[in-house]
């Protein structure tokens, strides 16, 4: 009933999260807002060469996300700012779906990991997107560091790591 998804895009995703989510869910999407410069407010090696292109297209595209005019837009609550410096302690507890598709370096990777941890209800669910070694080698990382404490599943023929409190 609760999505928390951590870098928001095209909204595509987040559409599908409203989709397939009773109607009475409800769904958080985290993304930068569009006054967010990373040469000024961060570390550029805090980033993966990929996000570069991915912040910007997203600002730039950030009033045409595919949810805006959609029926099932209602369900679903923007939050902006840089995911390493936001407040998730209000959530804490109280997500029962988790995605985890933003900056893909190993320093956020592992904050929005360790918020992730924090939100999840007690049947909660944390999906990983880009669970790949060849593109993004820190997702890899640092997802295989979480092995030795957690029940952590890649997706077979996926790109998706995922781990539940209940999943065996």
């Amino acid at each position: 009933k609760t999505v928390f998804e951590i870098g928001t895009y095209n909204g595509f995703t987040t559409l599908h999260f409203a989709y397939n989510t009773t109607e009475d869910a409800i769904i958080y999407t985290l993304d930068l807002p569009t006054d967010y410069e990373i040469t000024t407010k961060g570390n550029k090696s805090n980033y993966s060469y990929d996000d570069f292109l991915v912040v910007e297209l997203s600002k730039q595209n950030i009033n045409r996300r595919i949810f805006k005019k959609d029926k099932c837009g209602g369900k679903i609550k923007e939050l902006f700012g840089d995911s390493m410096s936001f407040d998730f302690s209000p959530y804490f507890g109280k997500i029962d779906l988790v995605f985890i598709d933003g900056n893909h370096s190993y320093p956020f990777v592992r904050s929005d990991t360790e918020n992730a941890f924090k939100m999840l209800s007690d049947s909660g669910v944390i999906i990983w997107h880009d669970f790949d070694y060849i593109i993004h080698r820190d997702v890899f990382k640092y997802l295989n560091s979480l092995i030795k404490t957690h029940r952590i599943y890649h997706v077979p023929g996926t790109r998706f790591a995922i781990f539940g409190k209940k999943l065996t």
